[in-house]
């Protein structure tokens, strides 16, 4: 197993993870899937972007992962159009300004469980966009 894994794993644990696919209709200007993400009792609902139909597998660990790095993009963020920019969506929507808010706030109150007070995902970026290595791996349990 890959040492990033093991920490994720370990995280999961022992900040009590769940990440539950939501079976609400997504608004439209959003081609996301709704997740209600959990850590130590702390909840939001977000909306992940889901380009290689992960979510759909129940898998926990990849799950929590691909939250991870949602939080992980506001979280650097340097405000909405940023983001926006960013992960590619219209600022122009009232709707999506006020998910952001949220989400940050989210992020602050969460901060805490992470190194550095700095929220980070477990798994490389290279890893995960080209399904090698630890992504990889993590995609087929």
């Amino acid at each position: 197993m890959y040492s990033e894994i093991q920490k994720l794993n370990d995280f999961i644990v022992k900040n009590e993870c769940k990440c539950a696919v939501l079976a609400i209709e997504v608004p439209k200007f959003l081609p996301l899937v709704l997740v209600n993400f959990t850590i130590n009792s702390q909840q939001c609902n977000l909306y992940l972007d889901d380009e290689y139909k992960d979510l759909s597998n129940k898998n926990l660990p990849l799950n929590v992962e691909i939250a991870l790095r949602a939080l992980q993009d506001i979280d650097t963020s340097n405000d909405f159009l940023s983001w926006c920019n960013e992960v590619e969506m219209n600022p122009a929507n009232n709707q999506l300004l006020e998910y952001y808010k949220t989400a940050v706030v989210f992020c602050s109150q969460i901060a805490s469980y992470f190194k550095n007070n700095k929220i980070e995902s477990f798994i490389s970026d290279l890893d995960f966009q080209l399904n090698s290595g630890a992504a990889q791996y993590l995609r087929k349990q």
